[in-house]
This record gives structure tokens, sequence and C-alpha cells, in this order.
């Protein structure tokens, strides 16, 4: 008469789960890019958005053309080019309306009059390697916040809106306890177009 016999079960070692349970489940091939979904491959320009400094894909950009001014003191200043690569946008329009009250009318009229201008509110990060600050960028965007002038901006979400220039109404920069190889920011801005007068002569 013949033996049963059960093959000895093998416990994986702790130490390599990870491994075998990416091994069964050809984990190996999956990559995760956060927040691709939905993102422009480039510009339009033909450039691409590149990768942050953690290396991840950026998913909402904010380019910054650098510009010079004079105050009222005829004191010149200039502020760079300036990238950002952590933002997050949000963007907000009201329209001017006027609305009339008709006796006997259970609705009222609406006479559209114009669009206003766009409310964006830009939040982000300011990055640097592990145990820097990023005391440079920090002065650079001081710089353009201090600026009483409108700038040209390039990003792929505001453009979707037609916005190419904004006004900075207000801003916040705070420190936070245990935070110190970036600095976050918030951005109350207002969107701006160019006004070109001709000269007749």
């Amino acid at each position: 008469m013949s033996e049963l016999q059960i093959p000895k079960q093998t416990v994986p070692d702790p130490a390599n789960k990870q491994a075998l349970i990416i091994k069964t489940f050809a984990l190996g091939a999956v990559k995760t890019e956060v927040y691709k979904a939905g993102m422009p491959a480039s510009s339009g320009q033909g450039k691409s958005y590149g990768t942050s400094i953690l290396g991840t894909p950026v998913f909402s950009n904010l380019d910054i053309t650098g510009f010079s001014y004079t105050d009222n003191n005829r004191k010149t200043f200039v502020v760079p080019n300036i990238k950002f690569d952590t933002v997050l946008f949000t963007v907000t329009q009201n329209k001017n309306i006027i609305i009339t009250e008709i006796q006997g009318r259970n609705s009222s009229v609406k006479e559209y009059i114009a669009d206003n201008d766009y409310s964006v509110s830009i939040q982000g990060i300011l990055n640097a390697p592990n145990r820097n600050f990023p005391l440079n960028d920090l002065k650079d965007l001081i710089s353009l916040l201090k600026a009483p002038v409108p700038f040209k901006i390039n990003s792929w979400y505001l453009d979707l809106f037609g916005i190419s220039n904004l006004v900075v109404e207000s801003y916040n920069i705070g420190q936070e306890e245990g935070r110190y190889s970036n600095q976050a920011f918030e951005i109350q801005a207002i969107s701006d177009i160019p006004i070109e007068l001709q000269i007749n002569q």
C-alpha cells in the first residue's frame, strides 16, 4: 500500500514578503505617476513640463517671465525668471449682471454687461535639497510679490481661461514647525489684459 506524501510547505521569509508580492502579481511592471491623468503632454510649444526636485512629474506649472520696473523714487528693480513646479490653482470669475425686478412678473430681467476679472488663488511650495532652505528662491518670490505692476505668466492650466497676465492683490508666506527644506506660500491675484495705446500722427 502506497503512502500519500504531502510536500513540505515552505514559509516565505518575512524579509522577502514585499519581493514575493511584487513577483507574484507582476507589480514590477507597474509605474505610478501621480496626477498624470488628464494632464497635457506638452505646453503646445514642444516643451515638456519635466520633473520636480523630487523626480516626480510636474502636474501644474507656473513660469514667470522676468521683467524690470521703476518705482516712484526712480529706482529700478529687476525680477528674474521664476519657475514653480509645485502649484495648485483656484480660478474664480464673477459676471457683471444688472437684475431688474418688474411688477407682475414672477422672475427678474437679467441684463448681461460684461465679465469681471478672474480671481486666481495660487498655492505653492518652494523646494530645496534636504537640509537646505530655498533662500534664493524665496528672495526671488518676494521681489515678484513686491512689484506694483502686472507680470506675464505661462501656465497650461491658466491658458485654458485665457489668462496670461496677473496682478498680485495679497499674499501669505508663513513658517511651519518642523519644515525646513521647503517654504509654502499662497498668492491672491487678478487677471490683467494689457492695454495697447495707438498714437495717431
